[in-house]
């Protein structure tokens, strides 16, 4: 095996390395917010039986204060006064429920987000072993054709670096986030 075989079989291998890493790192994110979310569902639950220890508290208390002023159990008044506090305790387990969902659907778009950014990350990781691959080969065929390692490098010369790379004034009108920084192709900085 020659040096070229070798140089790619060691991208590939890092490759894949780096991919099973990015996938194991996407896996662990999706298992802690799948342990969030059934910590939320738990919590929720507690709460939820906290408030209907409540009400059954609210409830003897009135039957109590009820019978003490004589006002029978089956009465109008009476009735009216339990199916308020049902009503309010009934809104209060809704709102719950509710705020669950919202939080349940949050932690469904993060898990979503996980996944799609591990498939972005292992696609990166191939891209990248990709070029790597492709100059080991375009290396490995200068060398057999000849051409020295500046050819490229005089070719490259030829773009205006600093017309890519200068400072680009920008325009005051562009929300703050259009604006460029000074190296646009710089994968240190973000445009944002």
């Amino acid at each position: 095996m020659g040096p070229e075989e070798v140089a790619t079989a060691l991208i590939i291998g890092g490759a894949v390395v780096k991919s099973v890493g990015t996938f194991e790192a996407g896996e662990a994110r999706e298992d802690a917010l799948n342990l969030r979310l059934t910590q939320e569902q738990l919590a929720s639950e507690q709460e939820q039986n906290i408030r209907d220890a409540q009400m059954k508290q609210v409830v003897s208390a009135q039957v109590a204060e009820q019978a003490a002023r004589g006002i029978a159990p089956g009465s109008a008044s009476f009735g009216a006064i339990q199916e308020d506090t049902f009503n309010q305790f009934a809104e209060d387990r809704e709102a719950r429920k509710l705020e669950l969902s919202f939080k349940e659907a949050g932690i469904d778009i993060e898990k979503s987000n996980v996944q799609k950014q591990t498939i972005f990350g292992i696609g990166e990781n191939l891209f990248k072993a990709g070029a790597q691959v492709a100059g080991t080969q375009t290396g490995g065929a200068q060398a057999a054709s000849g051409a020295t390692g500046n050819d490229f490098d005089q070719a490259s010369d030829m773009v205006d670096k600093d017309l890519l790379n200068k400072d680009m004034a920008p325009d005051p009108n562009l929300p703050r986030f259009f604006k460029p920084k000074n190296n646009l192709f710089d994968d240190k900085q973000s445009i944002f």
